[in-house]
């Protein structure tokens, strides 16, 4: 979490800003996408794997997305996890996605 956070934010004035492109995101139509119109031209196998705890994919958004994936099997949400699952529940993560490789 102290590599992310280090290296995640950058000095900006009198205090910090994000690193990523903000750019990059702010022409996307989210309800487009969480709506499933997108999501179902996916062909190719795809599960949706989230945190419970999540501010940026909140459980509700989550479980419309993996409804929405044609061949998705639903939202794996990870109990006890945030954003970053591999950093908050990592054992849960692997546990998860060996179920759903195997």
């Amino acid at each position: 979490m102290q590599h992310l956070a280090v290296h995640s934010i950058k000095p900006q004035g009198d205090g910090f800003v994000w690193k990523y492109d903000e750019a990059l995101l702010s022409n996307i139509d989210w309800e487009y996408v969480a709506e499933g119109e997108l999501l179902k031209e996916i062909a190719v196998p795809i599960d949706f794997i989230a945190g419970e705890f999540s501010a940026v994919v909140l459980p509700e958004l989550a479980h419309r997305i993996g409804k929405a994936l044609r061949s998705g099997r639903g939202a794996i949400v990870i109990p006890s996890a945030y954003h970053h699952v591999p950093v908050d529940q990592p054992l849960a993560l692997v546990a998860a996605m060996r179920a759903l490789l195997s």
